[in-house]
């Protein structure tokens, strides 16, 4: 027997929704966004884990125009929600009805797959973990799919209904002739089952599986307990499948010795849990015998919710507040096609210091910084607003063409997605939403308010996370003192995070980073060297012998005196320069295992230039801990 490792695609982390561009172009995205919820869970519901999705659990959705099939044209496709364990998904981004009366058909389905369905088909890849032995496999085996035909607009939420579409399999050992029951659960067997199919191609169109491959062994999950004079506990999801080849088995070690149970003639069917009882004695031949007992119901649903936003056909700079995000997008048949920032525009040469409002079209979710166009400068009183602005991503600077005008108050989106600063004959009904960055990890959502500084887009706030980044999310444990353990220290509603926390894994969102030299350099030479445009808040004075330098924050990036933990000469660890200093850190570089010697960036309050500093506290026995701001990845 062949033992592969299978991939379950409840363990991907994922980013995509998009939508098919080419549907009927009369229809146009409505006011009235999409929410979410469930009817209550029966008792006798189940999932593989339990009776609910567990936290983190990640769900796909698509919808198409009614009476249309999902390998046509779809209105949302593949859109992500995230469960946080307590009956709501959260949707990665923002979706709406259609306008009007156009009735959609919603499919979802679990877990969720990164590649979704390739257009002009039905088909979703999908297999089963071949160890199901812990929790997070088993729970990534399961396949759950839940079908609203013809829905319209509504305030009121859409019902999720979720069926299993794969076959559970129940064990029970049966102790027969002079074997005894309790020896039984003492000696542990260790079970298997082999020859089964564990990938396949699931129609959304038939509800049936083809294309199934892949036979391993499985590894069933559970441990073996006594109830009512037989052993149980033990179970295993699989495609429904037909034996074919007669080569599925239960394959058990007990006592030492191999067992092959030939799988008894039973029918797999979705949605259902079938019991398999093993007649266990111990023989020379290494044969047990089985029977199917029974078939039980696998039914359940699940509850989902998202945040309602609103639209627009004119988008007016005027309402436009910037307080939740220095960036907001547009989005146009859930597509976004533009994004309107709020930053500050300091030429190379400091022909141009304004505060700016701009917006840049949006192409595959990436701001195309090269087709900018300048609303409104702040500082300025000339008529050299609505101008092109152009931005060299390496040198982090831009060519800014003067425009003619006054500032811009509004613009609109054209029906095909392009910027308008003039009313088309017929502008596009568009919603606008603040852009935030949602991390997602832990099944709870931290949104971030985002702000464009040059080139970069930086989170406008510190860092709260207490988990890392990646498969498993590890738990971040909450400290007291510096001691060169991991973890983080929460103090004031902020974050501090020793150096060895950086060092152990990824703690940065998906997608974001923690900066390195090159990427502090990148933003302190946008500036100029002058940390009073980034600093916010109310900054005090160590000594009497200096003066307060201001803290102005033109760029929006809002870095507040949260002060940094140290320990002093008698091992006490301190919190050093609270609403005095601001310290942050610097990321070792790609394939470094060690931080910079000098991995501080500090923002002091006795001065605009910004000071590097050390990353160790006096004793050189383990890492300060300062505040995290992380910047956005370049492609």
């Amino acid at each position: 027997m062949n033992k592969y490792n299978v991939l379950g695609f409840g363990l991907l982390c994922l980013l995509s929704v998009a939508c098919v561009n080419n549907i009927d172009e009369e229809i146009q995205e409505g006011k009235i966004p999409m929410t979410f919820s469930v009817k209550e869970i029966s008792s006798t519901s189940t999932k593989v884990t339990g009776n609910s999705f567990d936290k983190e659990d990640e769900v796909g959705l698509f919808a198409t125009f009614a009476n249309i099939d999902i390998d046509q044209d779809r209105y949302i496709d593949n859109l992500r929600l995230i469960s946080d364990g307590d009956y709501n998904l959260i949707p990665e981004k923002e979706i709406f009805y259609p306008e009007g009366d156009t009735e959609l058909d919603i499919v979802a389905y679990y877990p969720y797959n990164r590649a979704g369905i390739e257009p002009s088909s039905s088909l979703l890849p999908i297999s089963v973990q071949s160890d199901q032995s812990t929790p997070a496999n088993l729970s990534a085996s399961d396949f759950l799919v839940a079908e609203v035909p013809r829905v319209s607009g509504s305030e009121s939420p859409i019902e999720l209904e979720f069926e299993h579409k794969l076959t559970k399999i129940e064990l029970v050992l049966s102790a027969v002739g002079d074997e005894d029951i309790d020896d039984m659960l003492k000696a542990n067997p260790h079970i298997i089952a082999s020859g089964f199919k564990t990938r396949a191609q699931y129609d959304f169109l038939s509800g049936t599986f083809e294309e199934l491959e892949h036979a391993v062994d499985i590894t069933p999950a559970g441990k073996w307990e006594k109830k009512d004079g037989k052993l149980v506990g033990k179970e295993f999801v699989i495609i429904p499948q037909e034996n074919e080849d007669n080569d599925q088995a239960l394959v058990m070690e007990w006592n030492g010795k191999i067992y092959t149970c030939p799988m008894p003639d039973m029918k797999m069917e979705s949605n259902t849990i079938c019991e398999i009882n093993i007649n266990a004695f111990q023989t020379t031949s290494g044969t047990l015998s089985a029977a199917k007992a029974s078939i039980k119901e696998w039914a359940y649903s699940e509850k989902a919710e998202s945040n309602t936003e609103y639209d627009l056909s004119t988008i007016r700079i005027a309402s436009l507040s910037f307080k939740d995000s220095n960036v907001y997008r547009i989005y146009y048949e859930s597509q976004p096609v533009a994004e309107v920032c709020k930053e500050y525009l300091l030429a190379d040469n400091a022909s141009l210091a304004s505060e700016a409002i701009v917006v840049y079209p949006v192409r595959n979710d990436e701001a195309d910084l090269n087709e900018g166009i300048v609303l409104k400068l702040e500082d300025e009183e000339q008529h050299i607003h609505g101008g092109r602005i152009q931005w060299n991503r390496e040198e982090n600077t831009f060519d800014y063409k003067e425009g003619t005008s006054g500032p811009i108050t509004q613009f609109y989106i054209t029906e095909n997605g392009d910027i308008s600063l003039s009313q088309p004959l017929r502008p596009a009904n568009v919603n606008i939403k603040t852009h935030n960055l949602r991390d997602t990890r832990g099944g709870k959502l931290q949104e971030y308010p985002i702000v464009k500084v040059g080139t970069q887009y930086w989170m406008r706030e510190d860092l709260k996370a207490t988990q890392y980044q990646g498969m498993f999310e590890e738990e971040l444990r909450e400290l007291n003192n510096l001691s060169g353990k991991a973890g983080y220290i929460e103090d004031k509603g902020s974050y501090f995070y020793p150096g060895e926390t950086l060092l152990e894994n990824d703690l940065a969102p998906e997608g974001w980073k923690i900066p390195d030299a090159d990427d502090w350099d990148k933003l302190i030479t946008y500036i100029h060297h002058d940390a009073s445009i980034i600093k916010d808040g109310i900054w005090k004075k160590a000594s009497d012998n200096y003066e307060i330098f201001p803290a102005t924050n033109q760029t929006g990036l809002s870095c507040m005196p949260n002060g940094y933990y140290t320990k002093n000469d008698r091992g006490n660890t301190l919190h050093m320069n609270y609403e005095i200093n601001a310290a942050y850190w610097t990321d070792r570089k790609e394939g470094q295992d060690a931080l910079p010697e000098k991995a501080a960036v500090f923002l002091l309050y006795s001065t605009n230039s910004i000071e590097r500093g050390t990353a160790r506290v006096t004793d050189n026995s383990c890492y300060r801990a300062y505040n995290i701001r992380c910047v956005k990845k370049s492609n």
